[in-house]
């Protein structure tokens, strides 16, 4: 099997993050694959350049937050990449997440665990409720969580839950045909894995509708009643399932400062989300962690 990497990148704001993530995942051992979501100046995105990977940019979707527009550009970036050839792993990043181990690191690793599927399910309670309050009724016009102007976003929030009431007053409780799981939306899966969720395009588009942070729910379900269950990496720990460190204690998600410098460089993770360029020196730092794992 080709060893190299495919690593999917959803992007949409802060250029400069996005410029020195690709710089650090820009390895002949990589291809880089990136969306950048229709609603953004894609022209403030135009000095990224690979020497080393291949870097491909698709079709752009305009994405909304929580809905299944994410879910479709999701999908676009993986097909893409499997169209393109076979690799061993597919990663999924936002624009805002860095790896915090070098590509010698990451390689390395994913050689060691060849065949593992690292993506998060969560299992404790808060997650179980909060899944079965998202998905056991239909919840309309979700592209619009988050729209721009409160004229529009407040009158369908208050319709949204006044739907939700009404149903859950009916008895109304969706079904699926399987055991829905939740997670972080971030991955790195295997070629086969890959290919076999492709094969559920239809399904997932069909299934999924109307519900909201579909993103967090779609593919966690997905792998979990497929033939690649018994790969999941670590289940007792969703974040260090997908090796992503993400903390959602101080933030939504917190983002990471020049303060966090010392516990990034001890993680035994291989990526972390989120990072911002006003943070010029903890990115600075990152570039230099880069450099001293590759010597």
């Amino acid at each position: 099997m080709n060893e190299k990497h495919a690593y999917l990148i959803l992007a949409h704001n802060d250029p400069k993050v996005l410029e020195l993530l690709v710089r650090l995942l820009d390895d002949s051992r990589n291809d880089i694959y990136i969306h950048v979501d229709k609603k953004s100046d894609i022209d403030v995105f135009k000095n990224i350049r690979c020497s080393n990977s291949q870097l491909f940019v698709s079709q752009s979707v305009n994405v909304n937050w929580g809905g299944m527009s994410m879910v479709k550009a999701e999908l676009l970036l993986m097909k893409m990449a499997l169209d393109n050839g076979e690799y061993s792993y597919y990663h999924l990043l936002s624009g805002v997440d860095l790896p915090i181990k070098s590509q010698d690191y990451i390689h390395d690793f994913f050689h060691k665990y060849a065949g593992k599927e690292f993506i998060g399910i969560a299992c404790d309670d808060f997650n179980r409720n909060d899944l079965f309050e998202k998905t056991s009724v239909y919840w309309p016009f979700i592209e619009y969580m988050r729209a721009k102007y409160k004229i529009v976003r407040y009158p369908l929030s208050i319709f949204r839950r006044g739907m939700a009431y009404i149903q859950k007053a009916l008895g109304v409780n969706r079904r699926y045909g399987m055991e829905l799981r939740k997670g972080p939306q971030w991955f790195s899966l295997t070629h086969n894995c890959v290919r076999y969720v492709l094969n559920m395009q239809k399904e997932i588009e069909l299934k999924f509708k109307y519900i909201p942070c579909v993103d967090e729910i779609f593919l966690p379900t997905i792998v979990w009643n497929s033939p690649f269950q018994d790969n999941i990496y670590d289940m007792n720990d969703q974040f260090h399932s997908c090796m992503r460190e993400i903390d959602w204690k101080r933030g939504n998600p917190y983002t990471w400062k020049k303060e966090d410098w010392d516990f990034l460089k001890h993680s035994d993770r291989l990526f972390a989300r989120k990072f911002s360029s006003d943070d010029v020196e903890l990115l600075s730092m990152l570039s230099l962690i880069q450099k001293a794992q590759t010597n």
